[in-house]
């Protein structure tokens, strides 16, 4: 807006969580003139929806615009009317998944304006097909304007609905599996599967170390009711309804497959269920993470109640080849269900995600990593050592920031105003943290991506591990605007989807670098679980976050709450010390919030902006710039 020659003063907020509005002064500017200088610069979901005229911008005692003045001003929105019946349909997804009044969205809403991001995306793609509309997340975080999202909806029907193909495994590979298994297993009906790149690094981890990506969730038993035989039960429902749970891992001369037993093998009575009395709870734990899980183990998961004086506890143990934190939360719900006998649900199996893996086109997908990462120069922030930390967990304390200094709400606002998702948001915010470490401007990443929007038919319904690893790359151009940066990030999204179940080992070949990064990010947003019912039997107890990090020198996981962001840091003891992973944790959480405060000025501020350090940072600079002074004997050099 303050490109418009007549412009003084301009500001844009988020009104009513729906539209944008534009104010500007002086208010005798042309409406129609100003829209068109800022729509001929600016994408159309970053153009206000509603523009007020003002004679006198509000100020606050520092002098900036007020916001909070602006937000409190009346606004009559002008909302162009649904066309079609399809717009009709999809504005009602919409009110419904985003908790927003029907009467505030029209032709030109955007879903970002709305609040959308890539978890309500998954919810509007799967409450879309239950009415009969195709739609994939990745259209419509791209095209986000609802008449153009409805538009696009009878143009991806049929992809959106595709049968993969089941993979096939040669009879040799059965026959080597049910001669070396079946009787340390008790195979009797069973399918052999190949992994998705992801899992089998995972289970390849645990053959060296069986305590590798294995997880401990407690639950505190608060109703007498349950006991060791309703625990029991509820696990073989369990064991019975979903087959990834059923699932174990095999290696042969052929490799590594995973091995599906049928329900009826199954047994309630061969489920990998104990009742132990302990010391503590800690001391179970540490004596169950050591047990670990192996090849040859019939189950990759258990279940254990633990009695410690007057407490009783259900353990989970269960390996991470079996599930991601997207499935967990689904795992959670259905256990719940199990306890109080109500029928499972239906989920789609896993093994429809790998047939999708495998029915992707590999020449597709090798060349559009080898594009993505040409040129690209290693971002590494460790020590470059081939050596491995060996620490055990111990009583550190772990590096965490319970609640950030910028809040949830805080960060929606600046996201909604910027065209982005909350996720993408913080992607920037950690890639311009990385660039002040490394002082590249062009930075590379591990960024966990939830594959929950892949065309497989109820893949947001489905248990198993759907996450990946894939490498996230920004470029910082220190004369372009942060606008330039954010039109990048729009650009850019989806993009990776149909090609992020790479593996590691081909990335590494194609970009030609050993070791492309050594940081990764995580955003773990997940659907809520429906545990009010189960809170009289049992309570879901947080462990607290780990501290040590094996693979990467530092990995930094933030989480959503109701209004705050918490963020912990996971970090390898060789390859950066806790000091500095500590400095990285305070420098993202600044960076984030002089973001946010970016983001407002976004047309107007270039990149070089985000070179600003946090406070700790300048007096750890000045410490070791001035030291303590001693007066010499000579006023002058000469003299002595």
């Amino acid at each position: 807006m303050m490109q418009h020659p007549n412009v003084v003063a301009a500001a844009a907020i988020v009104k009513d969580k729906s539209h944008l509005v534009g104010y500007f002064t002086p208010a005798h500017i042309n409406n129609e003139a100003l829209k068109d200088t800022v729509a001929a610069r600016l994408p159309v979901y970053m153009v206000p929806a509603v523009w007020i005229g003002l004679d006198a911008m509000p100020l606050n005692v520092n002098g900036k615009i007020d916001k909070r003045a602006l937000e409190s001003l009346d606004v009559i929105m002008d909302i162009e009317c649904l066309a079609t019946p399809t717009e009709r349909q999809m504005a009602r997804v919409w009110s419904q998944v985003l908790d927003v009044n029907l009467s505030c969205i029209g032709r030109q809403t955007s879903f970002i304006a709305l609040g959308g991001d890539s978890l309500t995306a998954i919810k509007v793609v799967s409450a879309c097909t239950q009415v009969g509309l195709r739609l994939t997340a990745t259209h419509l975080l791209q095209t986000m304007v609802l008449s153009r999202v409805a538009s696009l909806v009878s143009l991806v029907d049929e992809t959106n609905v595709h049968v993969w193909p089941s993979v096939a495994v040669a009879d040799d590979v059965t026959a080597a599996i049910r001669d070396e298994y079946s009787q340390t297993l008790g195979l009797e009906t069973f399918q052999v599967y190949p992994l998705p790149p992801l899992q089998a690094g995972m289970v390849y981890a645990t053959i060296n170390d069986r305590t590798q990506y294995l997880y401990q969730h407690t639950l505190v038993v608060q109703d007498d009711a349950v006991d060791a035989s309703a625990l029991r039960l509820a696990l073989g429902r369990l064991l019975r309804q979903h087959e990834i749970l059923r699932t174990t891992f095999v290696t042969t001369a052929h490799g590594l497959h995973q091995v599906i037993r049928s329900s009826t093998s199954a047994a309630v009575d061969d489920v990998d269920f104990a009742v132990v009395d302990a010391a503590s709870l800690d001391a179970f734990l540490r004596n169950d993470r050591v047990r670990g899980f192996e090849i040859g183990d019939k189950y990759f998961l258990r279940l254990t109640l633990v009695t410690c004086q007057d407490t009783r506890t259900a353990v989970w143990t269960i390996h991470h080849a079996l599930y991601d934190g997207w499935s967990l939360s689904l795992f959670m719900e259905d256990f719940f269900t199990s306890l109080h006998g109500v029928n499972l649900p239906s989920r789609p199996p896993y093994r429809m995600l790998v047939d999708y893996v495998h029915a992707q086109d590999s020449v597709a997908t090798e060349a559009y990593w080898r594009k993505y990462l040409q040129g690209i120069e290693p971002s590494l922030v460790g020590a470059t050592s081939d050596k491995h930390a060996t620490a055990e967990m111990t009583d550190d304390d772990a590096l965490v920031l319970t609640a950030m200094t910028t809040s949830l709400h805080e960060v929606t606002r600046a996201a909604h105003v910027a065209g982005v998702t909350v996720a993408e948001l913080l992607v920037l915010a950690w890639a311009a943290t990385l660039r002040k470490y490394t002082r590249q401007h062009d930075v590379v990443f591990g960024n966990v991506v939830s594959n929950r929007d892949i065309p497989v038919d109820g893949i947001d319904r489905m248990l198993g591990l759907a996450i990946n690893t894939i490498p996230h790359r920004v470029r910082f151009d220190d004369t372009a605007s942060l606008t330039a940066l954010f039109d990048t990030i729009q650009t850019e999204r989806g993009t990776s989807t149909p090609h992020a179940h790479v593996g590691q080992l081909d990335l590494k070949r194609w970009s030609g670098h050993t070791e492309l990064f050594d940081t990764l990010f995580l955003y773990q947003n997940f659907p809520p679980t429906a545990m009010e019912d189960a809170q009289a039997l049992v309570q879901l107890v947080p462990r607290p976050p780990p501290v040590y990090e094996y693979e990467f020198a530092i990995s930094l996981v933030v989480e959503p709450s109701a209004s705050s962001l918490a963020a912990h840091a996971m970090y390898n003891p060789s390859k950066i010390p806790r000091l500095q992973a500590r400095h990285m944790l305070d420098e993202f959480d600044h960076t984030l919030s002089h973001l946010v405060q970016l983001t407002h000025t976004a047309q107007s501020t270039t990149t070089a902006s985000l070179w600003s350090l946090c406070p700790s940072q300048y007096k750890l600079i000045e410490s070791a710039m001035f030291g303590p002074t001693t007066p010499l004997p000579f006023e002058l050099v000469h003299h002595a």
